[in-house]
């Protein structure tokens, strides 16, 4: 499903940020960034009253695959030392180079020794760009 705002005040709204293209791929050890309000520990107990980035490095489908049997290949797969997406933080976008290219997935354990997992975005482009033009879906 996708969203429609609408707001008397557009000044209002955060900037917009473009999609990654369809024909692009994300790339192995890219450098990127997760972004939500998820508590910064494990049990919950740290809550955030901002919103907070990380930073993430892509790792490829078969390492993922290695440790998550069963992926899609709709997904993309973050490592990163420092963290990663927690409870809360799934529809976060994953952000590389300055484009949104992925939406974080659940991970209710907040796993820091298992990989993040993200929907790619240029997987579904043609719906969301079909579901924009005749207005539905929204």
């Amino acid at each position: 499903m996708l969203i429609k705002i609408n707001s008397r005040n557009p000044e209002d709204l955060p900037e917009k940020i473009q999609l990654q293209d369809p024909e692009t791929d994300v790339t192995e050890n890219e450098k990127c960034q997760v972004a939500g309000w998820g508590p910064v520990e494990n049990d919950g107990s740290v809550r955030v009253d901002q919103l907070r980035v990380v930073d993430v490095t892509v790792i490829s489908q078969k390492a993922c695959k290695d440790q998550i049997p069963g992926l899609r290949a709709n997904a993309i797969c973050t490592g990163g030392k420092q963290g990663g997406f927690c409870k809360s933080d799934a529809g976060g976008p994953l952000v590389c180079k300055g484009k949104a290219v992925g939406i974080a997935t659940v991970n209710d354990n907040c796993s820091f020794g298992l990989p993040n997992v993200y929907i790619d975005i240029s997987k579904y482009r043609s719906w969301i760009n079909s579901c924009i033009e005749a207005k539905k879906c929204l």
